[in-house]
């Protein structure tokens, strides 16, 4: 669903009815005037059939995520660091999607070099034959720690049923073996 907020917190009631009166009145527009199809009846373009805007979301998180990691975003001509279009190359990342809609951010992890290769759960599935995906629930939290402490992954990402929201673990393994080089950095000095 939509959260709307501004500087002095979420939107009022009347200002929701507002928004979605303006919205209304825009629709009939477009949809009077051809710009959108219809949505109903003999001559109905279903939105999902009629434009499909996850290649240009995927793009836009892969861009997001080389930005963050000083990565080349084949669209910036201004950065001549070319050999890094797969900055997370190295990285083994488990991803639980948990049969929800963000099973596609697995192509964009793969696409930036990541191995994702014992992600789970990343094809939607509206049953959850794995129950409810919900990064706080215990289950999903077992369940993608062991898989990750199992395949020695660098990290765990579990997403909510729309992927609005994710948790991370960080499996006790990459824990240890990050104490146990400090230690070890430590006893040398």
């Amino acid at each position: 669903g939509f959260k709307f907020f501004t500087p002095n917190g979420g939107l009022t009631k009347q200002v929701l009815r507002q928004v979605m009166d303006l919205a209304s009145h825009h629709a009939r527009y477009w949809y009077d005037t051809g710009i959108v199809p219809p949505t109903s009846g003999k001559d109905a373009v279903f939105c999902a059939d009629w434009v499909d805007y996850m290649p240009q979301y995927e793009e836009s998180l892969r861009a997001a995520i080389l930005r963050e990691t000083g990565g080349q975003d084949d669209n910036d001509d201004d950065n001549d660091n070319s050999n890094n279009d797969k900055p997370l190359a190295g990285l083994k990342i488990v991803l639980n999607a948990g049969n929800g809609s963000g099973g596609f951010f697995h192509r964009v992890l793969d696409n930036l070099g990541a191995d994702v290769s014992a992600s789970m759960h990343v094809e939607p599935d509206s049953t959850f034959p794995a129950g409810i995906p919900n990064p706080e629930y215990s289950q999903m939290i077992d369940e993608t720690t062991r898989v990750c402490e199992q395949v020695q992954a660098d990290i765990g990402i579990m997403l909510d049923t729309d992927a609005d929201r994710c948790g991370f673990v960080v499996p006790r393994t990459v824990i240890s073996s990050s104490i146990q080089q400090q230690q070890q950095q430590q006893q040398q000095q």
